[in-house]
């Protein structure tokens, strides 16, 4: 089952790759609040996919820090 899961995030990987290398020369306007820049797509995906890997990483801590608690 773990060689499921390695194959499927490097295919994962892969694509996020293939797209940001794929769009590297574009710019991207980002809004948020009252704040407003500029930024290449490249940067705008690495930065988001890192950002999710984040936010999956801590669900995953608390998860087992769960099951360890009820057993």
């Amino acid at each position: 089952m773990w060689v499921l899961r390695w194959v499927i995030f490097a295919v994962i990987i892969i694509v996020v790759v293939m797209f940001a290398s794929q769009n590297a020369g574009e710019m991207a306007n980002i809004k948020f609040l009252k704040w407003e820049s500029q930024s290449s797509i490249l940067a705008v995906i690495g930065v988001s996919f890192v950002a999710g890997l984040a936010v999956w990483f801590l669900f995953s801590v608390f998860r087992i820090l769960q099951y360890r608690s009820q057993s």
